[in-house]
């Protein structure tokens, strides 16, 4: 399963954690990131709560909210609560779900013949599924509290 490092929150929370720190980690909230075996529609709580991001800023009312395409703002601070503007490893389509064939073979290449889907963290419309890239680049990942 996909997680990431877990921070000191009560309430759902989310940030962007650099991808190897995600690698070390074997506990806590669950990666927005997809391969053959799982993505964020089917291993994460469809919370019907607000998520924010570490400043408890608000970026969608609810699951519904968070899947539609369209984020109330940007999922751009890192769990130190710095500002992050760079692409974002995802594999997964807006609505939560594996894009396909774009997941550096299920994460285990980081050769740049392979490539990844990446979001975009400044931009809250584009946040999961912006562009393809290689996977030799390091990128980030977007972290989820369950």
């Amino acid at each position: 399963m996909a997680r990431c490092k877990k921070q000191p929150r009560t309430s759902t929370r989310l940030w962007v954690l650099e991808r190897q720190a995600y690698q070390r980690a074997q506990r806590g909230p669950l990666a927005w990131i997809s391969d053959s075996t799982g993505s964020p529609s089917t291993r994460f709580t469809h919370a019907s709560v607000p998520y924010a991001l570490v400043d408890g800023t608000p970026i969608a009312i609810n699951w519904a909210g968070l899947i539609s395409g369209n984020l109330l703002r940007p999922i751009n601070l890192t769990e130190a609560s710095i500002n992050y503007q760079n692409y974002i490893y995802t594999a997964t389509k807006p609505n939560g779900t594996y894009f396909g064939n774009f997941a550096c073979l299920n994460w285990t290449s980081s050769s740049p013949v392979n490539g990844a889907l990446v979001g975009y963290s400044p931009d809250a419309n584009q946040w999961s599924y912006v562009s393809i890239i290689n996977c030799a680049d390091p990128k980030s990942l977007y972290c989820f509290e369950q």
